[in-house]
C-alpha cells in the first residue's frame, strides 16, 4: 500500500488516499486511533491513464487535497503510523 495525500489530520482522525497495489486501485480512507482504518471508496486504476491523470481528476473533486509527487510505502492505515508521517514529512502539510 502507498500513501498519496492526507487531506486530513486530527486528534481523532486522519484522512486520506492510498494506492491498493493488490487490487490495482486508488481508495479513500478514514483512520482513528485504536480502531480499524476503514476504506471508503475505491477507483480503479483502469480508469486512468497514470498515477498524475487520477490526481487532475481528483483535485477537481477534492480541491484541498495535496497528494505526493512520490508516494510513500506503508505496511498500514494505523491512525499513530500515518499522523507519525504527517509530524515529519513537510510535504504533507502543504494544505496548513
Amino acid at each position: 500500500m502507498k500513501l498519496l495525500c492526507i487531506d486530513y489530520c486530527g486528534e481523532d482522525q486522519i484522512n486520506g488516499f492510498v494506492e491498493i497495489e493488490e487490487e490495482s486501485c486508488y481508495a479513500t480512507f478514514r483512520a482513528w486511533p485504536g480502531k480499524m482504518a476503514m476504506i471508503d471508496a475505491r477507483f480503479s486504476k483502469e480508469n486512468y491513464r497514470s498515477y498524475r491523470h487520477f490526481v487532475l481528476i481528483s483535485g477537481k473533486f477534492s480541491p484541498h487535497s495535496f497528494f505526493l509527487k512520490h508516494r510513500i510505502q506503508i505496511p498500514s492505515l494505523d491512525y499513530e503510523l500515518l499522523a507519525g508521517l504527517y509530524r515529519n514529512i513537510p510535504a504533507l502539510r502543504t494544505s496548513e
